[in-house]
C-alpha cells in the first residue's frame, strides 16, 4: 500500500515527497564559492532582520506609548460615548 502524500509538505516543497534527501557535493571555482558564501551570509542576515522587524517596531511603539500614556476610559464612559 502506498504512503499517502502530505499535501501541506508538498505545497511547501514539491520535491520533498518526490525525491529522497541526499547530500550533494559539487566542486566550484574558488571565486564562485566565495561569492556564494557571501550571498548566503547576506541572505540569512536579511531573513533575520525581516523576521524581527515587526517585533522591533512593536517595541518602539510600546516605548513611545509609555512616554506619553493615553487617557484610560472606563466601560461606562465608553458605553456613554457610544450611546449604549
Amino acid at each position: 500500500m502506498a504512503t499517502p502524500v502530505n499535501r501541506t509538505n508538498l505545497a511547501e516543497n514539491p520535491l520533498r515527497q518526490i525525491s529522497p534527501s541526499f547530500p550533494l557535493a559539487i566542486r566550484l571555482h574558488p571565486d564562485i564559492e566565495s561569492r556564494l558564501e557571501r550571498l548566503a551570509k547576506t541572505f540569512y542576515a536579511r531573513e533575520a532582520i525581516l523576521e524581527h522587524l515587526e517585533d522591533l517596531e512593536d517595541t518602539y511603539l510600546a516605548s513611545r506609548r509609555l512616554e506619553r500614556p493615553a487617557k484610560i476610559y472606563s466601560a461606562e464612559e465608553v458605553k456613554h460615548e457610544l450611546g449604549l
